[in-house]
């Protein structure tokens, strides 16, 4: 599990990502496990607590774990379609 404070910024369409709560930050709860890794990539199960602006994209990141082609958020190129890996198995409300 990864906790954040989260703050949009609408002028560019990104959030970032702070370890304690800021002004008009939200809390943001993540929960993952790591199902496998090779050399540079690793498959995540997520699990959202909180629904925040991009925060799985936003909480991977400053994590350290980058989503492959997500160059808003640290990737160093974008996939050649211009997609993220960042896949949906399952949707709930």
């Amino acid at each position: 599990m990864t906790i954040n404070w989260l703050k949009k910024n609408p002028k560019n369409n990104k959030s970032s990502a702070y370890i304690k709560e800021v002004d008009q930050s939200k809390k943001a709860i993540l929960h993952y496990e790591l199902i496998h890794s090779l050399d540079r990539y690793h498959l995540l199960e997520v699990n959202l607590e909180t629904g925040r602006h991009h925060q799985i994209r936003v909480q991977l990141s400053h994590m350290g774990c980058k989503i492959k082609g997500d160059v808003k958020y640290g990737a160093k190129r974008t996939n050649k379609d211009g997609s993220i890996h960042l896949l949906a198995r399952s949707i709930s409300f």
